[in-house]
């Protein structure tokens, strides 16, 4: 990932990883888009994890895709959410998607020096060295968070019978 970004090479990375599959598009040391199968980075996932939609307005949603409607497109019809946030998530999705590739660690990679643009949902510009730091930090952090949070596929909820944290953390709390 760091060689392709310092090269500033064009092209499409594959990963694979037993019954995962993403692809990491790439123009200039910057990531365009990213696609997944993987589970938790699908673009509904992404969605319900960020609090951008519950989970019916995802299962909702989902009912309304077809072959010309893709899910974000379909959400944003129903009103569940505007065009500006659906970008701005597709942004966290890619940004998931390959920091969800740092962490493969057996599986076949692939580098293809040209891709199919019409592939890309979103173009987005991600800085790669941005992208490897950031990954890398989570990488450190996760090893410190693992003992409290099993999994980062946890979504934190308020407990209706529990009181208000302390005031330092209630800003964290309200959000």
């Amino acid at each position: 990932f760091g060689l392709i970004g310092q090269a500033g090479w064009p092209g499409e990375l594959v990963v694979l990883d037993g019954g995962a599959s993403r692809s990491i598009f790439f123009d200039r040391s910057h990531v365009i888009g990213a696609q997944s199968s993987a589970d938790g980075e699908r673009l509904g996932e992404v969605l319900y994890r960020y609090g951008a939609l519950t989970e019916a307005q995802v299962e909702e949603t989902a009912r309304h895709v077809t072959a010309t409607v893709r899910f974000g497109e379909a959400a944003v019809r129903l009103g569940f959410i505007t065009r500006e946030r659906l970008f701005q998530l597709m942004t966290k999705q890619t940004e998931e998607i390959v920091y969800a590739m740092l962490l493969v660690g057996d599986g076949m990679f692939y580098f293809l020096d040209t891709f199919d643009e019409s592939r890309i949902t979103a173009r987005q510009s991600l800085s790669v060295n941005g992208l490897l730091m950031e990954g890398v930090r989570r990488m450190d952090e996760t090893r410190c968070f693992r003992e409290r949070i099993p999994s980062d596929q946890h979504v934190p909820e308020i407990l209706s019978d529990r009181s208000p944290p302390e005031d330092e953390l209630l800003e964290v709390y309200e959000k």
